[in-house]
């Protein structure tokens, strides 16, 4: 792999095809390029639009109270404080910022590009909005000067602090939870269980009704392998695993390997029979229970929904009383914005790196759903850890 492709991993920029957004961006251009009357008259906008804004600037700093011509979404929390309003200087810094990004989208709305080049584009112009916002400069960021002189600039010495452990512990990125505090069977995982089988892509964990009548179907965990099973058992009052097992039912849950070099060659097909069938197989035999009931998260549920059809194309779907698939895609044919990584390029680039190193890397999933919600799971984290200091 190019070095330019390992930088764009490292952003966080996995599963993404960079060329793929360069060139829906330039595609965009040159349709825009194509019409010059239509391009003339979008200048002209923007002209107009950064005009009523420093008009709108000038009434305020005259006294006047109205609202500015340009607000954000109520759902956007990074324009919360007043000043954003109050404060001439930054209610133009930012009556500009969204002049500029509505036109920006409007610009796209009026280009005829191909349904991938368009998801793109719009997508990668998303990307450079969301960084160029004011809110995320320091010196414009009224939150961030309010912390610092209250703290007399303690709180941007403890965000760089922040910044430089990141740069060190977490590849470059904010960090978005102190995991320090967490501790597997004390606060995380900790419904008491046991491992009863273990194969070499999969344990299987037990975890006993605490009920003195007991339902006579276990249930059957099938987490997504993307993700650890302990995301149905977060923390004590806080586990479905737990709520479960309160109420009487006998759980088993999947718990994934670790992937690693060694599996490179491991395909759906051995997930399938390795995992959530060898798992169904076990615990039946286990608890002598006629059938079982599923329950499945993500990419689990996916395979719970193949591993069904499986069964019931040999004579056996008997065997499951009723299967709850939550949050589970079964249909890949329209991805919505999961699409913008997932085109041919981007799925043939993703299968080159895995055929050299054997497996996917963590942050290689983590950075698309982090780029995908970019303000909450990432600028948001930018401005509290490293410039307020939290």
């Amino acid at each position: 792999m190019s070095a330019p492709e390992d930088r764009g991993y490292e952003l966080g920029l996995a599963g993404i095809d960079p060329a793929g957004l360069t060139t829906a961006l330039g595609a965009a251009a040159v349709e825009l390029a194509k019409h010059p009357g239509k391009t003339g008259l979008a200048l002209i906008d923007l002209a107009l639009e950064q005009t009523a804004v420093g008009l709108d600037v000038a009434k305020s700093m005259l006294g006047s109270d109205s609202d500015p011509i340009h607000m954000p979404d109520r759902a956007d929390k990074r324009f919360e404080d007043r000043a954003w309003r109050e404060n001439p200087v930054l209610r133009g810094v930012l009556g500009s910022y969204l002049a500029t990004s509505r036109w920006s989208q409007r610009v796209l709305d009026s280009l005829e590009l191909s349904e991938v080049t368009d998801r793109k584009a719009r997508f990668a112009l998303g990307l450079g909005l969301d960084a160029v916002a004011p809110s995320n400069v320091p010196l414009l960021n009224p939150t961030v000067l309010k912390e610092a002189i209250d703290t007399g600039g303690r709180s941007l010495a403890r965000g760089a602090a922040n910044l430089m452990d990141d740069l060190v512990r977490n590849g470059g990125q904010p960090s978005q939870v102190d995991t320090s505090g967490f501790e597997l069977g004390r606060n995380l995982a900790a419904t008491p269980g046991r491992v009863v089988h273990r194969n070499d892509l999969i344990e299987l964990i037990a975890y006993e009704p605490q009920t003195d009548t007991v339902y006579a179907e276990p249930i059957l965990v099938s987490p997504p392998w993307i993700n650890k099973y302990y995301i149905l058992d977060l923390a004590p009052d806080r586990s479905l695993i737990e709520f479960a097992v309160r109420r009487g039912f006998t759980v088993f849950a999947i718990s994934y390997r670790n992937p690693d070099a060694s599996m490179a060659d491991l395909t759906l097909a051995d997930y399938l029979r390795d995992g959530l069938l060898e798992a169904l197989d076990r615990m039946l035999e286990l608890t002598g229970a006629p059938r079982a009931n599923i329950l499945s998260l993500c990419v689990g549920g996916t395979m719970s929904a193949i591993g069904l059809a499986v069964l019931a194309a040999r004579g056996q779907a008997d065997r499951v009383g009723w299967a709850t698939l939550l949050n589970a895609p079964v249909d890949f044919s329209q991805p919505g914005e999961i699409g913008v990584f997932t085109d041919e390029a981007a799925i043939a680039r993703i299968e080159r790196r895995i055929k050299r190193r054997g497996y996917m890397k963590a942050e290689e999933f983590a950075g698309p759903f982090n780029l995908m919600r970019g303000n909450d799971l990432l600028w948001r984290y930018v401005v509290s850890n490293w410039m307020l200091g939290k």
